[in-house]
């Protein structure tokens, strides 16, 4: 059980909040309540290894209302990337338990991340977006590695999908017959995997739980290498 402090802090930093334990209790309340669009980038290194993702995420305009109230320290009416450097870090403090919303797989099986330390949030006057890199614990040569990522709330208290203009796209060594392919949910079938609190399977131990909502609904990449 997550302590409330804790979700108020992470509620903060994209929404994780006690609001979304009730999902244990209500799963028709399994519907985001705040939205991001995201885009990513593959990082590659000379030597055709996946090291890192850098995740792009720009919140909705309600969310980054509440988000950045009061951060306006100086009262100039417009809010500083130095202003916003405080939450861009409690954002990421907070985001670590939850493994940064970020799902990276290597031949079917999840990878470890080591510590983000590169992130910075920037707010337009409508919208606040924040951008942090997720690297790898280990590289991975992606010519020989079936590859694939999500970015998804486990709780789906936030959806998070890839925007329409660039959604994905390389850096650093250019691996020749690599390419990236967005799979959308099936949002039918997740819908239906939904636990129907009248159905006394629903509480069997391996009925899905909060936690594990968001993947029904999260889109996949599958990093494509020939």
């Amino acid at each position: 059980m997550v302590e409330k402090s804790t979700h108020r802090q992470a509620l903060k930093a994209m929404a994780v909040s006690a609001v979304a334990l009730v999902l244990s209790a209500s799963p028709s309340l399994a519907h985001p309540h705040a939205w991001i669009d995201a885009a990513t980038e593959l990082q590659l290194n000379d030597r055709q290894e996946l090291t890192a993702l850098t995740i792009h995420w720009q919140f909705d305009p309600a969310y980054s209302s509440f988000a950045t109230e009061g951060l306006d320290k100086d009262g100039d009416g417009q809010i500083s990337p130095a202003e916003l450097k405080p939450l861009a870090a409690q954002n990421v403090k907070a985001l670590k338990d939850y493994r940064y919303f970020t799902e990276i797989d290597v031949d079917g099986k999840q990878v470890d991340f080591g510590e983000v330390t590169d992130f910075s949030s920037d707010f337009n006057g409508l919208q606040l977006s924040m951008t942090f890199t997720v690297p790898l614990a280990s590289p991975v040569y992606v010519k020989t590695h079936a590859i694939t990522y999500s970015l998804y709330d486990p709780t789906y208290y936030v959806e998070i999908l890839h925007q329409e203009d660039h959604p994905i796209s390389f850096t650093g060594h250019k691996v020749d017959g690599c390419s990236a392919e967005l799979e959308k949910p099936n949002l039918e079938a997740a819908m239906s995997s939904l636990p129907d609190l009248t159905n006394e399977q629903t509480f069997a131990e391996d009925a899905p739980g909060p936690l594990s909502y968001g993947a029904m609904f999260a889109e996949k990449v599958h990093l494509i290498c020939n």
